[in-house]
């Protein structure tokens, strides 16, 4: 879980903002756990916040919401599985809220609650429209139309609000890029990991390298397993920790028992520990980023003091620091991932030493305060750019 860690010294701006968050989910998963916490700290600074999500389907998340004190707004079902008559009731809601300026922000976290709110807009209103791109900048002309009347984009990834730009889909001033949080008093290191190892009959010494993601096409667990013949061969005592669940499960657990790997390659599922899944590697794998594109498993790995080897691609290209705290791959490289596996894993003090930069850098920038100030930033400068509204 993130733990709300904004102190009670955070900024307390001179005019509370009255904002509304739209997110389609119905369970309480990894991108509505960051909004939550986001909501905590914009009304520890005083400003009035709702919330509103899928009321359609049953799952956990009204009721995580509720038990944490975040007011819902309980007029919109908002739900990508409601029928015409609910969609066109959603509608002439967020009409309303346009009309009547019932809030300074609108802001939406997925494309769903997006595309009404966008449509649904008054041209006269006086309300915000704000915009997370987590899944990253795609393409197709509705989308961009969409985009460009929206007044400020939340990118995950520097390269993503440089496209944005770049695209003519927004100015400099309208968008920002935001680091994710991790939670550095769970996720920290420790010898925990020894008691995985020992189930798993790694020996002590072994140099481990671990992928923990959706075991999903695209998100290169294929690719991992044909780079690691090359690294079997140079370093036949280093072994291969792959963990998740997915509809690929089975498939890459077949092919992991390939003969040629030796038994070096073990498939053990989702974990409910994972500090302890992090903290049994010596060097943690990211291939791809997962559905909200903010790489939460890379940085709960650093936060452990655990290295990355990761592609270059969306947020791991702004996560990693070459040299320091792992190694990039160009994208879809085999040869590149196993050359980059053979260096760390083969030295010892390499991976000890990125592990600590690791851990360094999940501390100081991947924090809610530093999360809540982007975030609040992006809201003044679109606010106070808009004659008459602030």
């Amino acid at each position: 879980m993130v733990r709300d860690t904004l102190t009670k010294t955070a900024t307390r701006y001179t005019e509370a903002m009255r904002i509304l968050h739209l997110l389609s989910n119905y369970i309480y998963t990894g991108p509505a756990e960051l909004l939550l916490s986001l909501i905590k700290a914009q009304v520890n600074a005083g400003h009035h916040v709702s919330l509103a999500v899928d009321s359609l389907r049953h799952g956990d998340l009204v009721s995580v919401a509720s038990r944490q004190g975040i007011a819902l707004e309980k007029s919109l079902v908002l739900s990508v599985k409601a029928g015409p008559i609910l969609q066109v009731r959603d509608f002439l809601h967020l009409r309303k809220i346009w009309r009547e300026g019932l809030f300074d922000i609108v802001h939406c976290h997925k494309s769903h609650e997006h595309s009404l709110a966008a449509l649904s807009r008054s041209y006269h209103s006086r309300t915000r429209l704000v915009r997370t791109l987590n899944k990253g900048v795609r393409s197709g002309a509705i989308r961009a139309h969409l985009l460009r009347k929206t007044d400020g984009l939340i990118a995950v990834s520097r390269r993503d609000a440089e496209k944005l730009v770049s695209s003519g889909i927004t100015s400099p001033d309208s968008v920002v890029t935001i680091r994710t949080v991790v939670d550095t008093e769970q996720y920290t290191p420790g010898d925990s990991g020894a008691i995985l190892r020992q189930s798993l009959g790694i020996e002590k010494q072994a140099p481990v390298a671990g992928l923990v993601s959706r075991i999903k096409k695209g998100r290169g667990h294929l690719l991992l397993l044909e780079s690691w013949r090359s690294v079997h061969k140079v370093l036949p005592a280093a072994r291969l920790i792959i963990s998740g669940r997915g509809e690929w499960a089975d498939k890459i657990a077949e092919k992991a028992r390939d003969t040629s790997f030796d038994g070096t390659v073990h498939v053990i599922g989702y974990q409910d520990d994972l500090p302890r899944l992090y903290r049994s590697l010596d060097v943690m794998v990211m291939l791809a980023p997962g559905n909200d594109g903010t790489c939460r498993a890379a940085l709960q790995a650093m936060a452990c003091a655990k290295p990355l080897v990761a592609m270059d691609t969306g947020a791991l290209s702004d996560i990693v620091i070459p040299e320091k705290t792992g190694l990039l791959c160009r994208q879809g490289s085999r040869d590149e991932l196993a050359k980059s596996l053979i260096r760390l894993l083969s030295n010892r003090k390499l991976m000890n030493d990125w592990g600590v930069e690791a851990r360094k850098r999940a501390e100081k920038e991947y924090t809610l305060e530093n999360n809540f100030k982007q975030v609040q930033a992006l809201y003044e400068g679109i606010l106070s750019s808009m004659p008459g509204v602030r």
